[in-house]
């Protein structure tokens, strides 16, 4: 948690590729391009300007963006 008693989230920028495998304690929001795997045990947030080609495994998924691959 943060001081502001919200959730911790880590932002991925919209000017960041990445490819491979992330791991969240708490949650994430992607707002660029990412290609591979994503674990998270809080939300991940794919932003309206976010591509993942990428499996996604968290206690929430919230899409506004484009994803291929499997969400769970």
């Amino acid at each position: 948690m943060s001081d502001r008693g919200q959730p911790e989230m880590t932002v991925i920028g919209r000017d960041t590729r990445i490819k491979g495998e992330m791991y969240f304690e708490n949650g994430a929001r992607i707002l660029g391009r990412f290609e591979g795997k994503i674990a998270a045990q809080g939300e991940v947030q794919i932003g309206e300007s976010a591509t993942c080609d990428a499996s996604v495994e968290a206690d929430t998924v919230v899409v506004d963006g484009r994803v291929t691959g499997d969400l769970t």
